[in-house]
């Protein structure tokens, strides 16, 4: 694929390579002031006019400013026969150099969600409803196999910066010389093992930008023509002398870089030291690079930071200024060449696209690489349907996406080449997981209460799981229950026929619960519980699932005193077996603070003496919740949740047993703990919320901040009311921030007032789901 590459010999200290590959943070250094132009002279007699070149550095979001240094460019009309760029510098001039102009390149910064380009996440919906259970009760982990722990190279495999990337270059093959571009182009990598400058310029275009903006320590090295690659940066930040080696005779050089950080911040955490110590090392190889640029252009982004991609408005404009105080330069440059600026600054014929429409090929043919005959199967199904069409890069999303969903693959690439014939054919190549197969991971839930009571608990839930152990798909699944509770749960996750699953489960709990009485003593009562069965289910599309199951349970716990509702000194000892119908759907966008999207789950037991137990009832349980978006940061979101037993003649209690009653205290909609708690046999709850986003993602908030209003009323009941003015409902209402970490973690803190006269405080920490 890829036909040659020159390599140039720049040797990194170990030591410093090494810090380098700590460092996630994108790459800056100090701004230098615009130096002077040279004289210009025509070297190459096969041309009219002086070869130009522009030569744009690396700088994360800093390299936005690119764009506005460009849009000057054009109108000024100074033509540009090369491109050379490192980083982010990389992606703006390989675009460039396709024919997008600046134009179009500001419509793309704008469209772009940053925040979705620096993960590997696609939207919750896209993947399967049971490895979303599997998931998102665990806010950190990493895979293992036989050799140990495998975190990998990076925080991230870069699937969705490699979509991006492959969707904005699409039509273009991805086995091309880069000077047959409208303009003749070069990418800046570095080869990890080695320390070598690779530059890049043969192949896939999507490939040579991704590999030199692959920053070590947040991606995963890039593997390319037998090499591991990332950042450019490190060995050639702003690289003038590859222009040079290309012939160009005039070179415009632009570098978009961060103030070196002083004492005072140097001192507030190491991982600052770390990024001072990585742009110190980038500065050594630009030193010499600024010199031998005919103009540098250096744009003032004081006050900015390398990661503010959201104000990609202020970057560009920030690129423009520093363009337009160098026009005078560039004015002087564009008279000498003697061109016209319309005709100038044009690119030449060739696979010239634009954004957002991008081009348009007719696909003859799929071809898988990659990955198993499994995986091929599984992506003709998905991508066959694109044969015989004219089909433009976007169009492709929606296949690449439920491809890498399925969880089997780090990277999954859709692109145009050419065949014998000379046909445009769409190759999916497929990246399979390297790393362990196996999983440990580990989630928390906490919650806590003050009111006139206080209450606290805490549930650590470390995980190992065992994946594809007999077949694609299965999983053997051990949790653990620490601190609050503690108990084992194992489970086996079988898949078979389509979308079908056999899944036997067995446990052990031992839990306590706390109850504080009207002269503030503390009731401590310790709870057991087994468990052994099995579900038979369907998941139904990606949202939800349908199953039906067995249980044999045993348990041991206080038994709740009839006149005060206490839990009594008296103990019960019980065995019961019970078949389990359940449902359950989920289309929210996210399990903690969702936005727009519901989620519904139901489940009915019946238990019986014939079933192997030793008792009797009918129990249903259920909860559901809609968020609906009313503007783009803000929705209105309702709850409801309750159960009722059904249960009749000699097996029903009045006071029922605590695994199959209910208590007005929820985390959810009511966290006030009553000083006697009231054990019921029906319960119904339901709750109004509006909620609003102030923060969007970043390295400290997480996945965003949000603050919320709730209204909430409900209760539980020993039988259930005859008529309306008997449901007797509790009231609360409270005020909330949260913050969403991860998909396992969130933390919400909440203040209100229950029943009209109890103020209470609750926090909620970990995976609590809402």
């Amino acid at each position: 694929m890829w036909n040659k590459y020159h390599v140039n010999k720049v040797c990194v200290p170990g030591g410093r390579l090494a810090l380098v590959a700590l460092i996630v943070v994108l790459f800056g250094i100090l701004p230098h002031r615009v130096a002077l132009g040279q004289d210009v002279s025509e070297t190459d007699p096969q041309i009219e006019r002086p070869t130009v070149a522009l030569v744009l550095s690396g700088g994360a979001a800093f390299g936005i400013a690119h764009v506005g240094v460009i849009r000057v460019i054009e109108e000024i009309g100074l033509p540009v026969d090369i491109v050379v760029g490192t980083s982010m510098g990389a992606i703006v001039g390989g675009l460039y150099a396709t024919g997008y102009d600046s134009a179009d390149l500001g419509r793309l910064v704008a469209d772009v969600d940053w925040d979705t380009m620096f993960s590997d996440s696609l939207p919750r919906s896209l993947y399967h409803y049971r490895a979303r259970l599997a998931s998102e009760h665990y806010f950190a982990g990493t895979t293992f196999d036989s050799g140990g722990l495998r975190a990998g190279g990076g925080l991230l495999r870069g699937q969705n910066i490699s979509a991006l990337l492959d969707r904005l270059t699409f039509g273009i093959p991805a086995d091309i010389q880069f000077d047959d571009l409208p303009r003749r182009y070069r990418a800046i990598a570095a080869d990890i093992l080695t320390g070598e400058q690779v530059v890049l310029d043969s192949g896939s275009i999507a490939d040579a930008m991704r590999a030199s903006m692959n920053i070590p320590g947040l991606f995963d090295p890039f593997q390319l023509g037998g090499r591991k690659l990332v950042d450019g940066g490190i060995v050639n930040n702003l690289p003038v002398d590859v222009a040079r080696s290309l012939g160009a005779d005039i070179v415009i050089a632009v570098e978009t870089l961060e103030q070196l950080a002083d004492y005072e911040a140097l001192s507030r955490s190491p991982l600052v030291s770390l990024d001072q110590a990585t742009r110190i090392l980038v500065e050594a190889n630009m030193q010499l690079q600024r010199e031998s640029a005919d103009l540098l252009i250096s744009p003032d982004l004081s006050g900015l930071s390398s990661s503010d991609f959201s104000r990609y408005d202020e970057l560009s404009k920030r690129g423009e200024l520093a363009a337009r105080e160098a026009q005078d330069e560039l004015n002087a440059l564009a008279a000498r060449l003697g061109q016209d600026p319309a005709r100038a600054s044009a690119p030449v014929p060739g696979y010239v696209i634009s954004y957002p429409a991008g081009r348009v090929v007719h696909i003859t043919d799929v071809r898988v690489r990659g990955g198993t005959e499994a995986d091929a199967e599984a992506a003709l199904q998905l991508f066959s349907r694109y044969i015989g069409r004219a089909v433009r890069g976007t169009d492709l999303s929606d296949a690449v996406d439920a491809l890498y969903s399925l969880g089997r693959f780090d990277l999954v690439r859709a692109r145009v080449v050419d065949d014998e014939n000379r046909q445009a054919v769409l190759l999916v190549r497929l990246t399979p997981v390297e790393r362990g197969q196996h999983r440990v991971q580990i989630g928390m839930n906490y919650f806590g209460s003050l009111s006139s009571t206080a209450r606290s608990t805490v549930v650590l839930t470390p995980n190992v799981t065992l994946t594809n152990l007999s077949g694609e798909g299965s999983n053997l699944s051990l949790t653990a229950s620490l601190a609050g509770s503690n108990g084992i749960e194992i489970e086996y996750f079988q898949p078979f026929a389509v979308n079908a699953y056999l899944r036997p489960i067995a446990g052990y709990l031992f839990s306590f619960d706390e109850f504080f009485t009207s002269s503030n003593v503390v009731v401590r009562h310790r709870n057991r519980e087994a468990v052994a069965g099995v579900d038979l289910g369907v998941v139904v599309r990606r949202f939800g699932e349908l199953f039906a199951g067995y249980r044999l349970r045993w348990f041991e716990s206080p038994i709740p005193a009839a006149e005060t509702s206490m839990i009594s000194t008296e103990r019960f000892d019980e065995t019961i077996g019970a078949v389990l119908l359940g449902a359950g759907v989920d289309t929210r966008d996210s399990r903690h603070f969702p936005m727009s999207g519901g989620s519904a789950r139901a489940r009915y037991t019946t238990a019986n003496p014939r079933l192997g137990g030793e008792v009797e009832y009918q129990l249903l349980q259920f909860d559901a919740d809609l968020f609906v978006p009313v503007r783009d940061n803000a929705s209105l979101g309702a709850v409801v949740l309750g159960g009722t037993d059904f249960t009749t003649g000699e097996f029903q209690q009045e006071i029922p047993r605590t695994y199959r009653s209910f208590t007005v205290t929820d985390p959810r909609l009511f966290v006030v703990y009553d000083e006697e708690p009231f054990f019921g046999r029906h319960k119904l709850m339901a709750g109004l919320e509006a909620r609003v986003r102030i923060r969007r993602a970043d390295s400290f908030f997480g996945e965003g901040m949000f603050v919320s209003a709730h209204a909430n009323a409900g209760n539980a009941w020993r039988s259930l009311p005859q008529s309306a003015g008997e449901f007797d409902l509790r009231w609360s209402g409270a005020l909330g921030v949260g913050l969403r970490l991860n998909a396992g973690m969130g933390i919400v803190l909440r203040a209100g007032v229950a029943d009209g006269d109890q103020p209470f405080a609750a926090v909620n920490a970990g995976s609590f789901g809402y």
